[in-house]
């Protein structure tokens, strides 16, 4: 789960698995155990990989830079570092503004990041999205 990186002199912490897991065991095991009925999940993000940012790329909300987009539709193997560190904590910036957007809406208050990030991966499983480029990148914490 140590989902963490060197970024620009300092470390940032994406945590995509222990939010994950927070957010699995609450929709399966709220019902069952007040222990899983956590108050606090819209303290998380979005749970960044490379599915995110490709959906989110796909869709016209994140832009590349033509070296990048050139790497990543070459499907070359992106190396760790800062390209992909950038990719998906830029995923997480663009979630974090389109949560801000729907809790304008008076219906949608309760909305967060993790119900936007369930959404967005069951896009990624259907076309024109399923086979869109995805980043790939080795010694990585959320394959």
């Amino acid at each position: 789960f140590k989902d963490t990186a060197f970024y620009k002199g300092r470390t940032v912490y994406i945590y995509k698995k222990a939010q994950l897991l927070a957010c699995d065991l609450h929709r399966n095991l709220k019902n069952k155990d007040k222990r899983f009925a956590f108050t606090d999940l819209s303290s998380l993000t979005v749970f960044s990989d490379n599915v995110l940012p490709c959906v989110l790329r796909k869709m016209g909300i994140l832009t590349l830079n033509e070296d990048l987009e050139t790497l990543i539709d070459s499907k070359k193997v992106l190396p760790t570092g800062d390209y992909e560190v950038e990719l998906r904590l830029c995923a997480v910036h663009a979630c974090e503004l389109i949560v801000s957007e729907v809790h304008k809406t008076e219906n949608f208050r309760e909305f967060c990041a993790a119900h936007l990030d369930y959404y967005l991966w069951e896009i990624g499983k259907v076309e024109p999205y399923r086979n869109a480029e995805r980043h790939y990148t080795q010694q990585t914490y959320y394959y």
